[in-house]
């Protein structure tokens, strides 16, 4: 298999890597790279309704390695762009920390309202 990968990379690497560059320089993805199969695979034999069918979908393999590089580039700005107090598309954050914020919040205005009346 590795074999068949280098020949492959080989033969097609320089337009595939010129193709993602092009993506990157005009930011516009090509249309047909855009477009995806949607296929339902029988979930066991003998399928009489499509609640028994698990679909999937099929996209080039450029428009992945595409969408996984725009991943790697926002993941460096990312923890810049969103807020400390915000957990939304974070890897390290939790929207159970907020919970937790919330919840001492709340403990303390329970307390300062005891402490006053």
């Amino acid at each position: 298999m590795q074999n068949f990968n280098k020949i492959i990379r080989d033969i097609v690497g320089g337009s595939v890597f010129e193709m993602i560059k092009n993506v990157f320089r005009r930011g516009v993805l090509e249309p047909s790279l855009n477009k995806t199969l949607l296929v339902l695979i029988p979930k066991n034999i003998g399928v009489e309704t499509i609640n028994q069918f698990r679909p999937i979908s099929l996209c080039s393999v450029l428009y992945k390695v595409i969408t996984k590089l725009i991943v790697i580039q926002l993941r460096r700005v990312m923890q810049i762009l969103v807020k400390q107090n915000q957990s939304s598309f974070i890897a390290t954050r939790s929207i159970l920390d907020n919970i937790v914020v919330e919840q001492k919040a709340i403990h303390t205005l329970k307390n300062a309202k005891s402490k006053k009346g």
